[in-house]
């Protein structure tokens, strides 16, 4: 890590989702999750949208650090099925219950979606991210990637949804994807490409104008 090299901390427990992001910014930036930071708190997630989730968790992180310096980055992630009216949505990480594995959820929704023909079984991942600057700046963008829900698990790679995601540019699921392939065309590397302008901004200038300047719209 360079002297200067600008810090975010990213909402999450794991160290190694914070290295798959730092590898997703080219390690221009020092990701570090909660747990490297020393916070062990729980964040609630109880919005109503991953947008609010997003929100919440990355004010939460906010109030928690000791570091002035430091940039906040949460996420959230959904899979919306058309079929089911955008289910399981904001609940995608509980579909099946509180506690639950990725195994009951995707029993469930391919219980949901068992008399769903294989042409109307379209959906997309979406994920949002959420930057919060040591100025309160807050910016929001989000990455999509369409696709469809398979009729059975294919491929052993990835977690959640991954082996019934069926990403629609390559025909594959993610689950039949290394995890580099799944990293050029997922949803999270969509939302990030459109976030590091907006780092590349913060990092070169640190001013509240340069973030000022962008909106939510922009980076739509």
């Amino acid at each position: 890590m360079k002297l200067d090299q600008l810090t975010i901390v990213l909402a999450t427990q794991n160290p190694n989702k914070a290295r798959e992001i730092q590898e997703m910014l080219d390690g221009a930036y020092n990701v570090v999750s909660m747990e490297e930071m020393g916070i062990h708190d729980e964040l609630v997630e109880n919005g109503k949208t991953i947008e609010e989730n997003s929100e919440l968790k990355a004010r939460q992180l906010r109030n928690l650090l000791h570091d002035p310096n430091a940039v906040v980055m949460a996420d959230d992630t959904g899979l919306y099925v058309d079929a089911l009216d955008g289910a399981p949505g904001v609940f995608s990480a509980r579909y099946a219950g509180d506690d639950v594995s990725y195994e009951q959820n995707n029993e469930k929704l391919l219980k949901e979606l068992k008399d769903v023909k294989p042409e109307d079984r379209t959906a997309e991942f979406k994920t949002c991210i959420t930057l919060l600057t040591p100025e309160s700046d807050l910016i929001t963008v989000t990455g999509t990637v369409p696709g469809s829900i398979t009729e059975s698990r294919k491929g052993a790679s990835g977690f959640g949804y991954d082996p019934l995601f069926i990403e629609k540019s390559t025909g594959r699921t993610y689950a039949e994807m290394t995890e580099d392939e799944k990293n050029q065309v997922s949803h999270r590397k969509e939302a990030i490409s459109r976030i590091v302008p907006l780092l590349e901004q913060y990092s070169r200038h640190k001013t509240n104008k340069i973030l000022a300047s962008y909106t939510i719209a922009d980076n739509k």
